[in-house]
């Protein structure tokens, strides 16, 4: 008898429970956050991006780097990447060259902060969110010139959108 009320009670409690938590919705995609980009220095001659490689990034910071050339490559501004590397995981895939800071217009730093991942259980229908910062800095002047901040929700993992973000940057920057 006794443990036909626990069970019934416990059945009760953890049907309660599973009603009360609030269901997320989640959408692949970008939002813009913040856009702090001087207009005077909007479509510039060149630009060298600096990625701040901490953790297992570099897929994903290579991957970005070939989407974002890809975008520039129909503009007349000049792109070229540095990775500051702070990791020992893939560093076999990050490129080894190095360009000169003086050889460009504008450096934009380029970094993720807010990392945010659940599901990790799910190979298909992990999520993942996290903010994509940019910073510009003129060169000759070492002023800072703007913030790009972009929110993105991926699924499976944080490179699919890599595409939809680096159309959203060229559109802002040329």
């Amino acid at each position: 008898m006794k443990k036909g009320i626990l069970i019934i009670l416990f059945s009760i409690i953890s049907i309660n429970f599973s009603q009360s938590q609030d269901k997320i919705k989640f959408k692949p995609g970008i939002k813009l956050i913040e856009n702090n980009f001087k207009t005077e220095y909007i479509n510039p001659e060149s630009i060298l991006f600096v990625f701040n490689v901490v953790g297992c990034e570099a897929n994903y910071y290579v991957d970005l780097a070939k989407n974002l050339k890809k975008r520039f490559k129909k503009s007349n501004t000049k792109v070229k990447f540095n990775y500051e590397i702070n990791t020992t995981l893939e560093i076999e895939q990050i490129p080894k060259k190095k360009y000169s800071k003086n050889d460009f217009e504008l450096i934009c730093f380029v970094s993720t902060s807010n990392m945010n991942s659940w599901d990790n259980h799910l190979i298909e229908k992990r999520k993942q969110n996290y903010n994509l910062n940019l910073i510009f800095e003129k060169i000759s002047t070492k002023e800072n010139i703007g913030k790009i901040t972009l929110n993105i929700n991926s699924y499976y993992t944080i490179i699919t959108q890599n595409k939809n973000s680096s159309k959203l940057l060229c559109e802002l920057i040329t």
